[in-house]
């Protein structure tokens, strides 16, 4: 048996270069997933205060705080020292039980307009691009806006316009949190 110093030294020399290669990619190529499964779950909170508005009294009697707080659970079993997110978590499941309480007037036009936010909600859980998610988060954002003139049109109670005015200046202040990568 013989050792063939020549081919022991290219292998040993493309194992040596392979390495340098993967660990250079590694380096160079980030890992998204975790940013993306974070931004994931922020949204899901914000989609559940979203659905929370309805008009449907079935819709309003389920209750979410279960898988609400299996997410919690999950964002800080993924995120153990971000306070920042868990705190906006919590401040959207307080958010989802308070619209889920209030007494939103029940009407056809309010019914239709619950329906396009959850839409539009789903959209930005959904959406691949950054881009993407800003413009449907853009556009939840204007639909709150368009909610809360719909509300005062229909002289909804201070228990409903609070609320909704809360949320919709939580999703103003975080609107980068919940968007960007």
């Amino acid at each position: 048996m013989t050792f063939h110093f020549s081919q022991f030294l290219d292998s040993a020399l493309g194992q040596i270069v392979g390495c340098v290669l993967a660990f250079t990619v590694i380096l160079l190529v980030r890992d998204k997933s975790r940013d993306r499964t974070g931004r994931v779950l922020l949204n899901q909170f914000v989609s559940a205060a979203v659905s929370a508005m309805t008009t449907n009294v079935a819709r309003r009697k389920e209750n979410h705080l279960p898988a609400l707080y299996q997410q919690l659970f999950l964002l800080m079993n993924k995120f153990p020292g971000d306070l920042p997110k868990f705190r906006l978590a919590l401040t959207m499941i307080i958010a989802h039980q308070r619209l889920r309480d209030a007494p939103i007037p029940i009407n056809e036009d309010l019914s239709a307009f619950h329906r396009q936010m959850r839409r539009t909600a789903d959209h930005v859980i959904s959406a691949r691009s950054d881009d993407k998610r800003r413009r449907y988060f853009g556009q939840l954002l204007e639909e709150l806006e368009i909610y809360q003139e719909k509300l005062r049109i229909w002289q909804a109670p201070p228990q409903v316009t609070e609320p909704v005015h809360r949320l919709a200046g939580m999703l103003h202040k975080y609107q980068h949190a919940l968007t960007d990568s």
